[in-house]
């Protein structure tokens, strides 16, 4: 049956993105192709800051709109009217948010990738990745790593399953306060926003503490 919800859940999602991705990787190329015209006139750069600044604007928005469309789709589901019909199906609350866990991740991926690939596009063919890789390079020339393999393994696995959390812990966050917020009588909406506000702060209250420990 999660089969099922997630086939729902990914044609939602795809009915939206569809024209949202695309649309971010042809203003990457449109970038990159503009510095084939690359000259000292103003109006190329004017030209060039424009599209780069619809660009960055373009991507942010498609982060966010997954975003978006996520916790939307969680509270329409779940908390409104539509809700009456979700819990009347042979499923379980368990794989209710299993599945809409899974494409909320699985969507906030293929974004945040095709986000990454219409940057890299759109920059290829400047110095600057030439001098990055060259510096990197440079950074390690020389240096013996032999002897510090096992750590770098247990870093690299450590920033892996980071990642990993991450990207479930985000979703999951937004659920929990969305549900606490459906605690209230009134401003339910609101509640959800303080309780997320709250977490923020109080998180970045015991970062802080831990850090300067």
């Amino acid at each position: 049956m999660v089969k099922k919800l997630l086939k729902q859940e990914y044609k939602y999602y795809i009915r939206t993105l569809i024209f949202i991705l695309p649309a971010v990787l042809l203003l990457g190329i449109s970038v990159r192709i503009l510095q084939f015209f690359e000259t000292d006139h103003y109006v190329y750069w004017l030209l060039f800051g424009g599209a780069f600044l619809i660009f960055t604007v373009g991507s942010c928005a498609a982060l966010i709109a997954t975003e978006v469309l996520a916790v939307v789709r969680f509270y329409k589901n779940m908390y409104s009217s539509e809700g009456y019909l979700t819990f009347t199906l042979p499923v379980s609350t368990h794989q209710h948010l299993i599945s809409k866990l899974i494409a909320h991740v699985l969507a906030l991926f293929v974004t945040t990738t095709v986000v990454i690939v219409a940057w890299v596009i759109a920059f290829s063919g400047m110095e600057f990745w030439e001098l990055f890789i060259d510096s990197f390079a440079s950074a390690f020339e020389g240096i013996d790593l032999t002897p510090y393999i096992g750590h770098l393994v247990i870093l690299i696995i450590e920033v892996v399953i980071l990642l990993v959390i991450s990207l479930f812990s985000s979703p999951l966050l937004y659920y929990a306060c969305i549900s606490i917020g459906q605690t209230a009588k009134k401003n339910r909406i609101l509640l959800a926003i303080g309780v997320y506000y709250l977490y923020t702060v109080l998180v970045q209250i015991v970062s802080t503490v831990f850090s300067v420990i």
